[in-house]
């Protein structure tokens, strides 16, 4: 059915008149909520606002991410910044329904500017929207949020799944920091039977290659393939050694909040490489256990020595020195009680990626839906 396109300012008012910024110095804690462009901010002792309105990011917010939302949704007693749009709805529209259209909507051709992109309120006000009649609205904003709740259940159980396995880490083996059941200590390159950087290979765009992991590729809970590149065999002349093997740990060595990501290769990838974002760990069996190490690695004071001790360069651009790397020291139990807690991760990791897999297809229905009914580019 073909809807009316409307406005934004033909179905909101704006209140932008109303917000008054604080420097972060002068605010005083409070009960209230301090919203900017990306949520709150802190909370403070008085509040502008007091309810139900949506909030549009104006400057710093995730414009074109798929992921992170550029609208939200407020209620009750708060305060807004200057860097996000307040919007109240006209008797025409379904805030919620306002919200599910506004939350990834392209506003590329709306911004302006370069280092920090805005959308000043004359575009902002520009924006068109489908209207259709009120009742629709409603009960395409119930079907949305009903949609949106599974999704965010399936994303709980995921990360319960994740606490699970450091639960039964610890109760196992203890802080592999402090190590108080007195383990033996092996060094990463004592535990390796191969521990490499990756190199950058000659990329292709036939299939006739082989495949390059990178950092794109690599995060705890998953290897996304859809991000593996191609790459050209013939040119690239790589020894055996340097094709990825089931049961390698792969490691992000470069890039703030990406660095020192790991995972394991749970099945064989043919003719598949790492490039030189990502350090590849073949561990010693007789030593260690693939699903051991990794999660010793997802430890966060683990990753947090890491960062603190094994990494080069300045903070914008750092990298995973693998010398140093190779010389960490980390817990080593014996290889007995390591392949038990490999036993039962496995089967948590294989609940994960059955949960991953369907996470993924559901987030993907719910865009087909917003995409389907509202009629905007997502």
């Amino acid at each position: 059915m073909k809807w009316e396109m409307v406005r934004l300012d033909d179905c909101t008012e704006c209140l932008d008149n109303k917000r008054i910024p604080i420097k972060a110095e002068d605010r005083q804690e409070g009960l209230y909520p301090y919203y900017g462009a990306n949520g709150i901010q802190g909370f403070i002792n008085n509040y502008i606002f007091d309810e139900e309105l949506l909030l549009l990011a104006e400057d710093g917010g995730y414009f074109g991410s798929k992921t992170k939302p550029i609208a939200y949704l407020v209620s009750g007693k708060c305060w807004v910044n200057n860097h996000a749009h307040v919007l109240k709805v006209k008797k025409n529209t379904n805030l919620k329904y306002l919200h599910k259209v506004l939350m990834f909507y392209d506003v590329s051709k709306l911004i302006n500017g370069t280092t920090r992109k805005k959308l000043n309120r004359s575009a902002m006000e520009k924006i068109e929207i489908p209207l259709p009649p009120l009742h629709i609205q409603e009960k395409i904003a119930a079907i949305l949020d009903k949609a949106s709740l599974i999704i965010d259940k399936r994303k709980k159980q995921i990360q319960e799944l994740n606490e699970l396995s450091q639960c039964v880490f610890i109760k196992m083996f203890g802080d592999p920091v402090k190590n108080p059941m007195g383990w033996e200590i092996k060094s990463i390159k004592e535990i390796s039977t191969y521990l490499s950087r990756g190199k950058s290979p000659k990329y292709s765009e036939t299939e006739i290659g082989g495949f390059v992991i990178n950092q794109k590729c690599i995060y705890w809970d998953k290897i996304i393939e859809e991000n593996f590149k191609l790459f050209d065999i013939e040119s690239s002349k790589y020894n055996d050694v340097y094709y990825v093997q089931s049961g390698d740990v792969l490691i992000n060595s470069t890039g703030t909040g990406t660095l020192g990501r790991a995972n394991i290769v749970l099945k064989p990838y043919k003719s598949t490489v790492v490039d030189s974002h990502v350090t590849l760990l073949r561990v010693n069996r007789l030593f260690c256990d693939p699903f051991y190490l990794k999660n010793i690695l997802q430890y966060q004071p683990i990753q947090d020595r890491i960062y603190k001790n094994f990494v080069n360069g300045s903070t914008n651009q750092i990298e995973l020195s693998l010398q140093k790397f190779s010389n960490m020291k980390i817990i080593v139990p014996p290889i007995s009680l390591q392949q038990k807690f490999a036993s039962i991760i496995e089967r948590v990791e294989d609940y994960k990626s059955h949960l991953s897999s369907s996470l993924l297809e559901l987030e993907e229905n719910y865009k087909s839906l917003m995409q389907r009914t509202l009629q905007v580019q997502i």
